[in-house]
């Protein structure tokens, strides 16, 4: 830690009088000059410095393992950075590249890449030649086409590229065997290309935001997936295979277009996070209560009408929204969800609030705006752990509100 401070202490000094910088060139042969053993540093951070260009130097910093030159105006990096062979991890992110410099490909041990949020819109051949890259970041960029050159690193096993405008994915992207996480959402995808089906080492799917109508039985191969994301697309129905995915933690199919869910959460029972939001669900989907190991589950806006004791199931649930459905009535003892912080009741049709919402002994966010309820259970005040109440756009008397916020200065009411 000694160390360390040694070494901060004159890089603060330098960036409070501005001499490191000379119309916004850092100048590396004077920062370096300020260490006694610029050699010795493996860390170095340069990000928000509003830096347009680097000078020559930074090959004195020779046994860097990672730097960090985010949130710059840079569009080109200097030749000596070559020379930082044992740079592994490089955040180029936010900034003002058009292209991947040269010099970066020469970087030969670097396993961790951030181009996101610049202006590329292609990728160098040369690319393949960072055969140790393990995490490669392009999102928000200006693809328009699938950078082919990616499918060469066979080491990969992080591939996030939203944020673009890419229409299709190559076949060839399953020759990367070893990814593990990959991530399209927002882009403008119509399809999945099959080939992503057969990368039996992924973990994490993400293709949120896209224009995808399918999703072939085939996906019933990523035996290994934990997270799926396939939020707002117009997808019109799901596979019955999707209940092979035995290992599935989290699944979000928040707003597509289906006309049922296929009968496979009795298979799920590894699902935590559920979210359901904006399906037009009358009921609970078949067998959800056999997902007892939730912790968070997203109801909202549905087509809900009441809920019932089949919740008493999810005993390990912190986050509950059944916001903006029609609910006009809790028909069970909330107490049995022991665990439940977080409980989101807005634009529902309720007159009243049972009294065993105020023993839930882990509640520590209510709300139930724009319902229309009248008065306040007893029970109010009752659970210790409760900080913030939000009721606003009821038909609780003002002064009966007064009060409360007088006696319970704890909890945070909001109406």
């Amino acid at each position: 830690m000694k160390s360390k401070l040694k070494y901060l202490l004159p890089l603060l000094l330098l960036l409070s009088f501005g001499l490191l910088f000379s119309l916004n060139q850092f100048n590396f042969e004077k920062f370096a000059s300020e260490f006694k053993e610029p050699e010795t540093i493996i860390e170095l951070s340069l990000k928000r410095k509003q830096i347009d260009s680097l000078g020559f130097g930074i090959s004195r910093f020779s046994n860097l393992k990672k730097l960090d030159l985010s949130r710059n105006n840079l569009s080109d990096l200097p030749l000596d950075l070559s020379k930082l062979d044992s740079l592994e991890t490089l955040d180029l992110s936010n900034n003002n590249f058009e292209f991947v410099p040269d010099i970066v490909y020469e970087l030969k041990n670097l396993k961790e890449l951030d181009l996101g949020k610049n202006k590329i819109s292609f990728i160098s051949a040369k690319l393949q030649e960072l055969k140790s890259l393990r995490k490669l970041i392009l999102s928000d960029n200006q693809f328009i086409e699938f950078p082919i050159e990616v499918c060469e690193l066979d080491s990969l096993e992080i591939l996030e590229i939203d944020r673009n405008s890419i229409s299709a994915v190559p076949a060839i992207i399953g020759e990367l065997k070893n990814l593990r996480v990959l991530d399209l959402h927002s882009n403008n995808l119509k399809n999945v290309e099959s080939s992503i089906y057969s990368l039996d080492s992924l973990r994490e799917l993400n293709l949120q935001s896209n224009k995808i109508t399918e999703l072939s039985s085939r996906i019933s191969g990523l035996e290994k997936l934990k997270f799926l994301i396939l939020n707002d697309n117009p997808i019109n129905s799901l596979p019955l295979s999707l209940k092979y995915l035995k290992n599935l933690e989290m699944l979000q199919i928040s707003g597509l277009k289906l006309d049922s869910l296929p009968d496979v959460f009795g298979n799920l029972k590894s699902l935590a996070h559920l979210d359901l939001s904006s399906l037009e669900l009358y009921q609970l989907p078949n067998k959800i209560d056999s997902c007892k190991n939730l912790k968070y589950l997203n109801l909202r806006e549905n087509n809900l009408n009441h809920i019932d004791s089949i919740f008493c199931n999810f005993k390990e649930l912190n986050n509950l929204d059944l916001s903006s459905n029609g609910i006009s009535s809790i028909d069970f003892n909330l107490s049995c969800l022991n665990n439940l912080t977080s409980l989101n009741l807005n634009k529902n049709n309720l007159s009243s609030l049972p009294d065993s919402i105020f023993y839930l002994n882990s509640l520590r966010s209510l709300s139930f705006n724009d319902n229309l309820i009248t008065q306040i259970p007893e029970g109010f005040g009752k659970n210790k752990k409760l900080r913030i109440i939000q009721m606003k756009n009821n038909l609780i008397d003002s002064l009966l509100i007064d009060s409360l916020k007088q006696e319970f200065k704890s909890i945070r009411i909001y109406n």
